[in-house]
């Protein structure tokens, strides 16, 4: 991301100076325009430089092409039509006018457009204008010629083509682009292909394709692989049983011949791509003993195929059949679940979804009271939602509150919670019962208070009382009297001393 965002900055400044920019693309070589033989492979070049990753598309008379059997987009841009049609059966042609288009990060561009016309003389090629002759279409001088070579010597193929302007070589293995690698070499501007320390991983169909502005033209040739004496058969029954979205498990029976010096087998595991081929994903090595095997930390939703070589101290069989299996679909992890009692009737469950396994498109939330064996649900909510309360429940049960989430492969494993109402109640019925004593003390204090005031004011409203004491005897009474103390406290103070 740092690379993109310092190139885009720095053609920002190359625009202001007036620079071209280097993560523009721009065509090396475009389309030109053609004469097609019929019933003959033609090749339309575009090649086009610029910041990967570039994706390359065609167009016929405005509309896209789709790949079939007949047209071949290469990965370094050009276009094979297989077999040139001027008139097919259901009317349509391979006549018209051909661009490329490229695009990358910084943007999009279009090849000039190229006429493809059928030619209506095998040695003379009339175009529309500009007008010229084209009198040397690609043709071979030498095609590759089918060859049989034992396993770890070398294998070469040679293609040698004429025409004018020079024809280009291209190799074909099994009908994809071959790459040159480490045993794989391509010499003479393409025209010799060799081979070294061949195995049967080489033992395929390679095709040579010459083509010009003029015209192409293609041949085939078979490599075959010849096994030494010694070497195993080649494993039978190769089948595939998908186990779940992310394990297979893979089974096949021993080879017919030459099993007894077989020391063990190999298990080649590949991943169906995008593209038309498929791309080795791993190998995994199993004991003699053993005719399968569970393939494990698969991708979910995905294809695979299978096939298993045998092995003896001399090398390895051929390649069994494939199998192929597709692992199932992954449903949502678990989401984490939390509830809340609101009153003696009402519970309330909120659920957080997991970020692992499958993507959720909703949740399912059931309830049942303990032990009745019937959830009520599923009560199923989008999942934008996380919240529900639960009403109209029993406060004399214990419910279990489950939740699970969903998407298009089915449910997924629930989680689980019991709730019980009882507590709430009791809860509740301590509450009412401390809030009564409570009330009960604050009456009985006011009664209290409210018998003192009025025993006061019925004192004040009485004049007979008399004290029979002075303060002098008075004060001289034990504690015993001290009732008539008080009562004569009162009396001195409704009646005080005259004068």
């Amino acid at each position: 991301m740092q690379f993109l965002i310092f190139v885009y900055f720095s053609c920002v400044c190359f625009y202001l100076l007036g620079m071209t920019c280097g993560g523009e693309l721009s065509f090396t070589l475009e389309p030109s325009d053609i004469i097609a033989v019929q019933e003959q492979p033609l090749m339309l070049h575009c090649q086009v430089e610029g910041i990967p990753p570039i994706t390359t598309q065609w167009r016929r008379n405005g509309a896209l092409i789709v790949e079939d059997q007949n047209y071949v987009m290469f990965a370094n841009g050009s276009l094979l039509i297989g077999h040139f049609q001027k008139t097919k059966s259901d009317g349509s042609s391979d006549e018209g006018d051909y661009e490329c288009i490229a695009q990358n990060f910084f943007g999009l561009v279009l090849s000039r457009k190229a006429r493809v016309q059928a030619a209506s003389n095998p040695h003379y090629f009339l175009l529309s204008l500009p007008l010229y002759l084209s009198t040397a279409p690609a043709e071979f001088v030498q095609p590759p010629q089918s060859i049989a070579r034992p396993v770890g010597t070398n294998a070469i193929f040679t293609c040698l083509a004429q025409g004018e302007p020079v024809p280009q070589i291209t190799w074909l293995k099994n009908g994809q682009i071959l790459e040159p690698d480490g045993h794989v070499k391509l010499r003479n501007n393409n025209s010799t292909l060799t081979i070294s320390g061949v195995t049967q991983d080489d033992e395929a169909i390679y095709q040579c394709i010459a083509e010009n502005s003029a015209g192409s033209t293609q041949s085939s040739a078979r490599l075959t692989v010849l096994w030494a004496d010694g070497l195993p058969g080649v494993p039978t029954g190769v089948r595939a049983e998908v186990l779940s979205p992310t394990s297979i498990q893979v089974s096949w029976n021993e080879p017919t011949q030459n099993t007894q010096d077989i020391i063990g087998y190999v298990l080649h595991i590949r991943k169906t791509g995008e593209a038309r081929s498929l791309f080795l994903k791993y190998q995994e090595a199993v004991s003699k003993m053993t005719l399968q095997q569970v393939i494990g930390d698969l991708e979910p939703s995905t294809r695979y195929s299978f096939y298993v070589k045998a092995y003896t101290s001399r090398g390895a069989s051929k390649a069994s059949e494939t199998a192929v299996e597709s692992t199932l679909g992954e449903v949502p992890a678990p989401p984490a679940l939390f509830t809340k009692v609101i009153n003696s009737t009402v519970v309330q469950a909120t659920w957080e979804p997991s970020t692992k396994m499958g993507q959720q498109e909703g949740f399912n939330l059931y309830y049942r009271k303990v032990p009745v064996p019937i959830f009520t649900g599923p009560l199923t909510f989008p999942r934008n939602v996380t919240q529900y309360n639960i009403t109209q429940l029993d406060a004399s049960f214990v419910y279990e509150i489950k939740i699970l989430a969903f998407n298009q492969h089915g449910e997924g494993n629930a989680t689980l919670r019991f709730v019980s109402l009882k507590e709430a109640v009791e809860k509740s019925g301590n509450k009412s019962s401390t809030t009564g004593i409570i009330i009960g003390i604050h009456i009985g204090v006011t009664c209290v208070i409210f018998c003192v005031l009025f025993l006061m004011f019925s004192y004040r409203g009485s004049s007979s009382v008399s004290c029979p004491l002075n303060e002098t005897q008075m004060s001289t009474l034990p504690l015993d009297d001290f009732s008539l103390m008080e009562e004569c406290e009162v009396q001195f103070r409704q009646h005080p001393a005259e004068g």
